[in-house]
């Protein structure tokens, strides 16, 4: 097993044990997590998907696609929601501290727009970084075996 070591950008810890190798890890994450969402939206894995989408939120935010990443979290909350369970507590208390550090109008405001338009803002984030991402060798291996996944 390879040993891989904390890069001084590194936020996970401070000694040996996985950790983002690169600077593009969070951009690579996003990306390759958006194939998990198509995959598990098109065989209808309703955990999965929330599971992947919290983790690309994860991934957003990092990048500062701060937008894009609540709308991945939205989008999560109302999933588990459906499905339900304690996760939907997470989720709450995300949003409970997104409310506290906003003004009560500006926060309703996004409310709002997040529930008629998530998952456009969800997408549009992670289209931003699709298109700086370049030939990336893995997403590119990825994305090449899913392609029949999509019928392509």
């Amino acid at each position: 097993m390879p040993r891989y070591e904390c890069t001084s950008r590194s936020r996970i810890g401070s000694g040996p044990g996985p950790t983002w190798p690169t600077w593009d890890a969070p951009r690579q994450a996003a990306l390759l997590l958006e194939e998990a969402v198509i995959l598990f939206r098109a065989i209808g894995e309703r955990y999965g998907l929330g599971i992947a989408l919290e983790s690309q939120a994860a991934a957003l935010w990092a990048l500062e696609a701060r937008g894009g990443a609540l709308a991945a979290w939205w989008l999560a909350r109302e999933l588990f929601r459906a499905i339900g369970g304690p996760a939907t507590e997470r989720f709450d208390g995300l949003f409970a501290q997104v409310e506290r550090g906003m003004e009560p109008g500006d926060y309703q405001a996004l409310m709002t727009d997040l529930e008629a338009h998530a998952e456009e803002r969800r997408a549009e984030a992670v289209a931003r970084l699709g298109e700086t991402a370049g030939a990336d060798l893995l997403l590119l291996e990825v994305q090449g075996l899913l392609e029949p996944l999509r019928g392509g």
